[in-house]
């Protein structure tokens, strides 16, 4: 018999479903004829600034982690334009996480890497340390279970998976629907 999507996602993100008892959303580019689940690899994003370079040197035991991660949060996730939509995100089994109990949206740092910049007398080097410091000590991955994180809206960084599933948010008004089909 073959297995269904929703059987592999519930095979796959087990240990996902039984950890994690609130939802991870992120915004993803609109597909059309695209169904309401789907595999997603997590692809290298193209971004690669200043901003991003700090970002990766602050977490430099995982490579490139900002370019091979998937960035969610536990409440909602910013909408940039009409091409866009919300997912719920199932991370595969495997998965490690990180959050910030500060930020709802690791992109606030950019302003704040600004204002570092703008605001200090120090030599850019000693203001782009302080900022990698300020990031580095700014995300935990210990202390919290990742549904408290979820739940309180923390921004979660989820990597050490090659892909994760999604599912639209539009056609499912309750995350619990979800749950409750993915127990059949």
């Amino acid at each position: 018999m073959a297995k269904t999507m929703w059987d592999k996602l519930a095979h796959e993100c087990s240990d996902f479903l039984s950890s994690c008892k609130y939802p991870l959303i992120k915004v993803l580019k609109k597909e059309t004829n695209c169904r309401n689940i789907k595999k997603v690899k997590v692809r290298t994003k193209r971004r690669k600034d200043t901003f991003i370079k700090h970002f990766n040197e602050a977490f430099s035991m995982h490579n490139n982690i900002h370019g091979r991660s998937v960035f969610c949060n536990g409440k909602h996730s910013e909408i940039r334009n009409d091409e866009y939509e919300k997912v719920y995100v199932f991370p595969i089994n495997g998965f490690r996480f990180l959050y910030n109990p500060d930020v709802e949206y690791h992109l606030e740092y950019e302003k704040i890497r600004n204002q570092i910049q703008e605001s200090t007398s120090l030599p850019s080097t000693e203001a782009d340390k302080l900022f990698i410091d300020m990031l580095e000590y700014s995300y935990k991955n210990n202390n919290i279970s990742l549904s408290d994180a979820a739940f309180n809206g923390n921004e979660i960084i989820i990597y050490n998976i090659p892909y994760y599933y999604a599912i639209r948010k539009n056609k499912f008004q309750y995350y619990e629907q979800i749950l409750n089909f993915l127990k059949k």
